[in-house]
């Protein structure tokens, strides 16, 4: 999903109606938190709309190229997050939301290391997708977790299976690593009450993101985000820089250890990944800044085991590429 349409005039009321939302369940945004400041930022945005709309001139930004991936980030946690609050299972996220002013909340963005709570909202971004068109949604509590015996989300999805999704954050380069947290989410979804499963593998602090958002910073003037042609070219570096880790992973380890790994398992024979990233996508009279939000699928159906990844998979994933986007409601 691809939004452009920002509708800068709905800004200050989603994020008034994401702080009632938090507020119902005894949350209160803090002070100096990476959540507060992409608030701060998105307000600030709409005034910049309003102040361009009314002199065709831009305020002076240093710190746009930083501010906005951020800002993106928390609107469309915020729109989801107050779309979802009716959902009978919406109980089922609150402890994750806890969580929103501990750590990095924006999923358009790098993490540190560290920043577990970052890797515990990644899990809260897919189950804001699932509910979309699942029902009975189960999370693993973000405190007091399981500690690796279930997938962080269980939720009978549209094809009427209880699905097991086992969420990792990778961090590091090395492909051995990034396999080590397949198997670990395979394992996970094995131990579980899910009848199916599907690895969900987060490569956000991997994606190019000087490639996603190229910068210029010429002497004496504020950076300038270079725009893209089209909206599509975003879509080609992420979807490609995704499929590529996957590869090298594939590659490095061997299909004999693949085949190892998923033979026998309920886990689909298929990595996915969400996308969430802001880009500058050329328009007149200036650029439109577009927010990316997709569910990449790279296949491994090569290794032709039982439990392929086929329609009715695509189906199900179908249904969280349209959860994952802030629009994706209808």
């Amino acid at each position: 999903m691809y939004e452009k349409d920002w509708l800068f005039e709905e800004i200050d009321t989603t994020i008034d109606a994401f702080e009632r939302v938090l507020r119902s369940v005894g949350i209160e945004i803090k002070s100096g938190s990476h959540l507060e400041h992409g608030c701060l930022v998105l307000k600030d945005l709409h005034s910049r709309y309003v102040e361009f709309t009314q002199t065709q001139r831009l305020r002076p930004w240093p710190t746009m190229h930083v501010d906005t991936p951020l800002a993106a980030g928390i609107l469309n946690l915020a729109a989801l997050i107050v779309d979802r609050q009716g959902h009978p299972d919406f109980p089922a996220i609150v402890p994750h939301l806890a969580l929103l002013n501990d750590g990095m909340p924006a999923q358009t963005v790098r993490a540190d290391r560290a920043d577990d709570a970052s890797n515990k909202i990644f899990e809260l971004r897919l189950a804001l997708a699932c509910l979309r068109s699942g029902t009975g949604l189960r999370m693993d509590d973000p405190v007091g977790s399981s500690g690796g015996t279930n997938p962080d989300i269980l939720c009978r999805m549209s094809d009427g299976r209880i699905w097991g999704f086992a969420c990792k954050v990778i961090h590091g380069q090395s492909p051995i690593t990034a396999f080590e947290r397949l198997s670990e989410a395979v394992h996970q979804i094995e131990r579980s009450p899910a009848e199916v499963g599907i690895p969900v593998l987060s490569f956000k602090n991997r994606l190019p993101y000087n490639k996603i958002m190229p910068v210029r910073m010429p002497a004496g003037s504020d950076p300038v985000i270079e725009p893209h042609h089209s909206e599509q070219q975003v879509i080609d570096i992420t979807s490609e820089a995704i499929r590529e880790f996957v590869r090298e992973m594939a590659v490095t380890v061997t299909d004999r250890e693949l085949d190892t790994l998923l033979r026998g398992k309920k886990a689909l024979t298929a990595v996915a990944s969400p996308i969430d990233c802001a880009a500058l996508i050329a328009g007149m009279p200036v650029p439109i800044l577009g927010l990316f939000n997709y569910l990449r699928i790279v296949e491994l159906n090569h290794l032709k085991l039982a439990q392929r990844f086929n329609h009715r998979a695509q189906k199900v994933a179908d249904d969280i590429n349209v959860g994952l986007a802030r629009r994706g409601t209808g």
